[in-house]
């Protein structure tokens, strides 16, 4: 009796109750570390990894007596269309459409999701449904990833605030800004947000909205000298992978103990196997390899003086009779490109060589840079795929003239 008695007490039992308080009882196994000891102290304290923020959880309670199909679908739907792909195929739309202004707002939405990736890095706050209980969650809009700030709404709010900013206030751009309100409270409808997390990615994503208007980072690396466009090509290079490489070091993953925990509420949240996911280098590969792609595309332009694309930069939307093929096809090599990419990333035997897979997606991406700053223009200009002419300031700025 004194032996089962013994194997009882030494039993640590981890729970989580209705209120999201982390339950602890029992007491260590002799065998373990002092720092084990820590570790669960501080899972106490800090309730799974950060400071509670006060009635955090009410918006998430509101959501049980809301919830329902129609909702589960529009929120689902809104989920997708803001996620870095649903991103990805509405801008290079635009880009392909109207390349001023887009194609700048396309690399400050680079930007802004890469200073996203990295906050959450650094912070590592978990998500709603994976501490509190019962939290209303949809099966395909399941964010394994950390919370804060809301990379979503910041997404959002970046594009209506940008084309608010550049075109003013009428019925397309109100209707952005109703998406990006509406984008963001699905998040919290969803379970994978806090109202906190919403409330920053609005306001940082009208921040860099502002930026977009306010400095055009094409123009600017356009007027650089080549020296430079060299060198801060390759510091880009360097600088995102190690920065995400620091702040992996200087800041580590949460004790084992943490992620069991959010693991166990998240499978009983989504009443299914969903497995919690560490930070990975190919997150945010995207933006990197695009921002990349297009400074070298750029940078070739101008040294073997290709002259390409200062038609197409410099176009504005008029209509899609002339500039149809150019947007289907580009948007269908930037699908091909995604659907590789998902495709490449979930293969076994590329997962068994990190680093060889990291190179593979790598090219994959930089190629959507050189294709959509380089090849593309080259065909829109060589086949007719414009609206406009070579305006008279820009020919003498960049074309030869006798």
């Amino acid at each position: 009796m004194s032996k089962l008695k013994q194997q009882t007490t030494d039993r640590i039992i981890i729970e989580l109750t209705e209120s999201g308080e982390l339950s602890i009882t029992g007491s260590p196994l002799p065998a373990l570390s002092l720092a084990l000891s820590k570790e669960l102290l501080s899972l106490e304290t800090n309730k799974l990894g950060r400071t509670p923020i006060l009635a955090e959880e009410l918006p998430l309670r509101c959501v049980l007596l809301i919830q329902n199909r129609v909702l589960d679908i529009i929120t689902g739907t809104l989920a997708w269309l803001g996620c870095a792909e649903g991103f990805a195929l509405s801008l290079i739309l635009c880009v392909f459409s109207s390349p001023n202004p887009f194609l700048n707002i396309a690399i400050w939405i680079s930007l802004s999701e890469l200073f996203n990736g990295l906050f959450k890095w650094v912070l590592q706050h978990p998500r709603p449904f994976w501490l509190y209980s019962p939290v209303h969650t949809v099966s395909w809009a399941i964010e394994k990833q950390y919370s804060f700030p809301s990379g979503h709404s910041q997404g959002y709010m970046f594009f209506a605030s940008a084309c608010i900013f550049e075109y003013g206030y009428n019925v397309w751009t109100t209707l952005l800004l109703a998406i990006a309100v509406l984008g963001g409270l699905s998040r919290i409808y969803l379970g994978v947000h806090f109202l906190h997390d919403v409330l920053v990615g609005w306001t940082i994503g009208a921040i860099f909205g502002y930026a977009s208007k306010t400095y055009n980072l094409m123009t600017w690396f356009l007027e650089m000298h080549m020296d430079a466009k060299m060198i801060l090509s390759f510091a880009w290079m360097l600088i995102i992978p190690l920065a995400l490489l620091v702040i992996r070091h200087e800041f580590p993953e949460h004790p084992k103990a943490f992620i069991e925990a959010w693991t166990q509420n998240m499978r009983k949240n989504c009443k299914n196997e969903v497995e919690w996911r560490s930070r990975e280098m190919h997150q945010y590969m995207q933006e990197y390899g695009f921002v990349l792609g297009g400074m070298w595309s750029l940078i070739i332009n101008e040294k073997f003086d290709l002259q390409i694309g200062w038609i197409m930069f410099n176009e504005n939307f008029e209509s899609f009779e002339n500039i149809w093929p150019r947007v289907v096809l580009g948007t269908s090599f930037v699908i091909t490109s995604i659907i590789a990419f998902e495709v490449l990333k979930n293969v076994d035997a590329l997962r068994k060589t990190p680093f060889t897979r990291l190179i593979i997606l790598f090219v994959l991406k930089v190629s959507v840079g050189f294709w959509t700053l380089l090849l593309m223009p080259w065909l829109a200009e060589k086949y007719g795929w414009t609206n406009s002419y070579l305006p008279l300031h820009v020919a003498e700025t960049y074309l030869p003239l006798d």
